[in-house]
């Protein structure tokens, strides 16, 4: 399959939360893919980079495009919308330095 294809057969429609692990698939993962979920029913869209011990959250889509992207690195929570009890750190998934 070309790395830069989106398996759009194969993404969810729909989705609280949608969470990606990247390395080699980051670039289609922040790009392709991440427009694919937000013109979705996708509520919140996460990009675990394992490159650059980072997370990339996105949220809020206008129907194109998310309107909130943050990046978080390690020694940072997150707490998934749909799940507000809920607070991840993130040292927890991602690699060690």
């Amino acid at each position: 399959m070309d790395a830069e294809a989106a398996p759009a057969d194969t993404l969810p429609s729909s989705a609280l939360l949608v969470i990606e692990v990247a390395e080699a698939s980051l670039r289609r993962d922040l790009g392709l893919e991440a427009a694919l979920y937000a013109a979705s029913d996708v509520r919140e869209y996460w990009v675990v980079d394992l490159t650059s011990r980072a997370l990339v959250v996105h949220r809020d889509s206008d129907g194109t495009r998310w309107t909130q992207i943050t990046t978080l690195r390690p020694g940072a929570t997150v707490t998934p919308v749909a799940f507000p009890d809920l607070t991840l750190p993130l040292d927890a998934f991602l690699p060690t330095a």
